[in-house]
């Protein structure tokens, strides 16, 4: 059984409780509908997306 993730943020800390950390803390919903599944065709090759580049302006304002 995986362990719970200690809480990061001041939001988490507070309400916990309200989190679902693992399938074993939402034992009433069926794991079928929470799951997904991913639709890839057997045999075909990854294909890696286009580098998205973000603005000057908005690189400048991540490093201040």
């Amino acid at each position: 059984m995986q362990e719970r993730p200690k809480p990061e943020g001041d939001l988490e800390k507070r309400n916990s409780n309200l989190f679902a950390w693992t399938v074993a803390d939402m034992p009433e919903i069926d794991p079928n509908f929470s799951g997904h599944k991913l639709s890839i065709l057997h045999g075909s090759k990854p294909v890696a997306q286009k580098l998205r580049r973000m603005s000057l302006e908005k690189v400048s304002e991540i490093k201040k």
